[in-house]
């Protein structure tokens, strides 16, 4: 399974990334829902700024099946 993780871009502006790359790394939060899982890959982390539909089409070339938005 790919994941893309889009962050808001005012949050992009201050926040490090590090709360959401452990929790997907640690399969916690948000990312409990995959624990089971062992394919999971992590294929995109980006903020919602910029050229979206370029992104959006980036995802889908990369195969992403699952967006998590990020809530900070």
């Amino acid at each position: 399974m790919n994941i893309a993780i889009l962050v808001r871009e005012d949050t992009a502006k201050v926040c490090t990334g590090g709360g959401c790359l452990s929790a997907f790394f640690a399969k916690e939060d948000s990312f409990e829902r995959y624990k089971d899982l062992t394919d999971i890959n992590l294929v995109a982390f980006t903020h919602a700024g910029g050229d979206l539909d370029k992104k959006i089409a980036s995802f889908k070339k990369k195969n992403v099946d699952v967006v998590h938005l990020s809530s900070c």
